[in-house]
């Protein structure tokens, strides 16, 4: 009886997606408790102990005049939008930034389940049953993983433009906010859904064929 043997490209991307899998972690541990303790614990180690945030920046008066190379006419662009790097000294963080760490921790959470589920359905179908009636489980959770990181990852910038515009009221800088989902990872979503149909239709015929005799 010959033994099965995956494709390589199926061992290669499940190697890639458990290389993936366990960077994630290594990140996540230092993102979420070793760099807040390291700024904490040991200012002179960290040679900028600050809370970093991007925000978006609205300058809606800020124009141009730029020549296309399909016409010599001068075309007027202007700049509505940019992203701003503020600093915060750590002893100065309120403790409402609780907040943003349990939002970290919630997207670190859902991109750990995700990358867990695919690598277990690529080791799956690398063990060559790629029609598993699991797999179809696991496909229908990658797409709904995707689309609660699509729409928390929105929710939370739109959260935390908010919160900068509000703390920074009294100042000068045009700090705007504005939601924005990643409809292209929705769509994303959308597609693993409708596979996830077709892998445990996929499955159900494979259990009725090995049912015939």
């Amino acid at each position: 009886m010959q033994t099965y043997r995956a494709d390589r490209v199926v061992r290669i991307l499940t190697g890639l997606v458990s290389f993936v899998y366990f960077g994630a972690w290594v990140v996540a541990a230092f993102v979420l408790i070793v760099a807040p303790l390291l700024k904490l614990l040991a200012p002179n180690v960290v040679h900028d102990p600050s809370f970093r945030l991007e925000v978006p920046v609205t300058l809606p008066r800020l124009g141009a005049t730029v020549v296309s190379q399909w016409d010599a006419a001068p075309a007027g662009i202007t700049l509505t939008a940019v992203t701003g790097d503020i600093g915060l000294p750590m002893r100065l963080v309120p403790w409402s930034f609780v907040v943003l760490w349990t939002a970290l921790v919630t997207f670190f959470a859902l991109v750990l389940l995700f990358l867990h589920n695919l690598r277990v359905l690529f080791r799956r179908v690398r063990e060559g049953a790629p029609f598993d009636a699991t797999n179809a489980t696991r496909m229908r959770r990658l797409g709904v993983l995707l689309l609660a990181l699509s729409v928390f990852s929105g929710v939370f910038e739109f959260w935390m433009s908010a919160w900068v515009t509000r703390a920074l009221a009294s100042s000068n800088v045009p700090i705007g906010s504005a939601l924005h989902i990643n409809w292209f990872g929705v769509l994303i979503a959308l597609v693993l859904v409708g596979l996830a149909e077709v892998f445990r239709r996929g499955a159900a015929l494979e259990e009725e064929q090995s049912l015939v005799v």
